[in-house]
C-alpha cells in the first residue's frame, strides 16, 4: 500500500467548506482506493491530505483522473503545494475490525 499525501499552505477554506469534495467523487472510484483523510493545522491553516492506494500506479492513474476531473469541471482551487509518496508499513485497526 501507498499514501499520498498532498500539503496545502494557508488554505483551510480547502476542507472546511467542502470544495474539495468533488476530489473525493473521484478518487472514490478508483481502483485501487483504499481510505482518505483530510488534516487541518487550526492556528496556520494549513493542510495535508492524506489518500491509501493498494499501490502506486493506483494513486498515480487516481491523480490523473482528479486532474482530468478538474479541467473537465473547470475547478479554479490550487492544486497542492507539494506530494510525496510514501509506503505503508504497518496498520492498525481497532478490535473487531
Amino acid at each position: 500500500m501507498v499514501a499520498r499525501v498532498a500539503r496545502f499552505k494557508q488554505q483551510p477554506e480547502r476542507f472546511t467548506s467542502g470544495d474539495y469534495r468533488w476530489v473525493l467523487d473521484v478518487i472514490s472510484r478508483a481502483d485501487g482506493f483504499e481510505a482518505a483523510y483530510h488534516l487541518i493545522d487550526e492556528e496556520n491553516g494549513d493542510s495535508i491530505s492524506i489518500s491509501i492506494f493498494k499501490n502506486e500506479d493506483a494513486a498515480r492513474t487516481a491523480e490523473e483522473q482528479v486532474g482530468q476531473a478538474r479541467r473537465r469541471l473547470g475547478v479554479t482551487a490550487s492544486p497542492p503545494d507539494g506530494v510525496e509518496m510514501w509506503r505503508v508499513v504497518d496498520r492498525t485497526h481497532p478490535l473487531g475490525e
